[in-house]
């Protein structure tokens, strides 16, 4: 149970930063960037930038 509760931490914080990122655009009920594809960074943890930093707040 606590993996699940990473992950859901994880995408939080992706999130999050993505959505202080220029031009975000809603896609469901997160926040992404044009031409990325938010949810396989989330989880494999190789998102760049921002992201990278709110993966290490973890």
């Amino acid at each position: 149970m606590k993996a699940i509760y990473a992950l859901a931490a994880c995408m939080v914080f992706s999130a999050a930063a993505i959505a202080s990122e220029p031009s975000p655009v809603t896609v469901g009920h997160l926040q992404a960037v044009p031409g990325q594809t938010p949810s396989i960074s989330y989880i494999t943890g190789t998102a760049t930038n921002t992201k990278d930093q709110a993966l290490g707040k973890l």
